[in-house]
């Protein structure tokens, strides 16, 4: 089943504005619920869907988050929620990867500089 978009203002959406269109989420019946916004917007929209209880109704997706959204929302509302996150060239050292690990360096000696996103190549390719 297909749902119209939801607009926001922008900037500065303010929280009626984010519990009107999330109020219109919920009678739509629909199964999932993409906040496709970023930054303290993204923030306030998450605070008022789960205060609705929109959790535990539509599988709620965020096509990004960055680590200080994540950490300004919190665990607690961000539980279950579906998100992606930009890849950074040091990902492969911290989780200790050495696929990645040997991208990165095969990358780097190529190209002169570090690869910027996941697009530049692949593991095992």
């Amino acid at each position: 089943m297909a749902v119209p978009a939801y607009s926001q203002p922008f900037p500065r959406a303010l929280i009626r504005d984010f519990r009107k269109a999330l109020e219109a989420a919920e009678a739509s019946d629909a199964d999932v619920l993409v906040l496709v916004l970023y930054g303290d917007d993204l923030v306030r929209a998450l605070q008022v869907a789960y205060e609705m209880g929109l959790k535990d109704k539509v599988q709620i997706i965020l096509p990004n988050i960055a680590l200080g959204i994540a950490q300004a929302v919190g665990a607690t509302i961000l539980e279950g929620v579906i998100s992606t996150t930009p890849w950074e060239w040091t990902i492969p050292y911290q989780l200790d990867f050495s696929c990645g690990q040997e991208f990165v360096e095969a990358f780097t000696q190529e190209n002169g500089v570090r690869p910027a996103s996941p697009a530049d190549g692949q593991c095992g390719a």
